[in-house]
């Protein structure tokens, strides 16, 4: 009987690790909406503990962009590839109108970012 309630209890244990890290491993990679938005990248930075850096931006929305005011509508987003880090410093750069688009993830590993928006391009502009 003791074997057999050891077993139990450790098949529960099992369940409660294996369970949470399943959901994990999952929820990371789902893409829960995408869409794009307009307006000047105003901030982008590497942040965070020396092994989890994460790289992350902060975009002026449309209206409040022209006026150069940072403190109306913004919107924060996450990088997570090198590719789009570059562009998004280059829009930082140059000030110019660019439509970011992402992904939504609802839930992601600390160290991937800090939002739950994920870029996946930047588009330059014409005014």
């Amino acid at each position: 009987m003791e074997t057999k309630n050891k077993l139990i209890i450790g098949g529960i244990a099992a369940l409660v690790v294996a369970l949470p890290l399943t959901c994990g491993v999952t929820l990371n990679d789902y893409n829960y909406s995408e869409g794009s938005r307009v307006g000047v990248v105003v901030k982008y930075s590497k942040k965070g503990f020396p092994d989890c850096k994460t790289y992350e931006g902060t975009l002026a929305l449309e209206g409040q962009a022209s006026t150069g005011a940072t403190s109306g509508r913004t919107w924060d987003f996450s990088v997570d590839e090198s590719s789009i880090d570059a562009q998004v410093k280059s829009a930082l750069d140059s000030g110019k109108r660019v439509k970011l688009d992402y992904q939504q993830h609802l839930w992601t590993w600390p160290c991937r970012g800090n939002t739950e928006y994920f870029l996946t391009e930047v588009s330059e502009l014409k005014k």
